[in-house]
């Protein structure tokens, strides 16, 4: 099984690091001279600022699951300690805790 996941985490890592890279490319895109298409460029800027910021936070969650799955510990909360439900892992593999615990911090 942690082969699996581990592979999962590979692929979410990957797909998270092109995400950064191609929202940042975009975001070097330099403005149109047109004051109005200048506005909708920021607009844009905006959106795609947000996007890799996601990116980048999911990214550094992925890193953190495959050093918790090295060290033995993918899989147990990271707050409580408790296991975290299989299903959870299964739709967010890069969660690091569990259901009542995520509930209290609002992730």
């Amino acid at each position: 099984m942690s082969q699996d996941v581990k592979a999962r985490l590979l692929q979410l890592q990957a797909e998270f690091a092109r995400r950064a890279e191609a929202t940042q490319r975009d975001l070097q895109q330099p403005a149109p001279q047109d004051w109005d298409e200048q506005a909708q460029h920021r607009q844009n800027d905006e959106v795609l600022e947000g996007l890799r910021a996601e990116a980048r936070y999911e990214l550094v969650r992925v890193n953190d699951a495959l050093a918790r799955l090295e060290a033995g510990r993918y899989g147990q909360c990271t707050r409580c300690g408790a296991e975290i439900a299989a299903g959870r892992l299964a739709a967010v593999p890069q969660a690091d805790l569990c259901s009542p615990c995520a509930e209290l911090t609002g992730r």
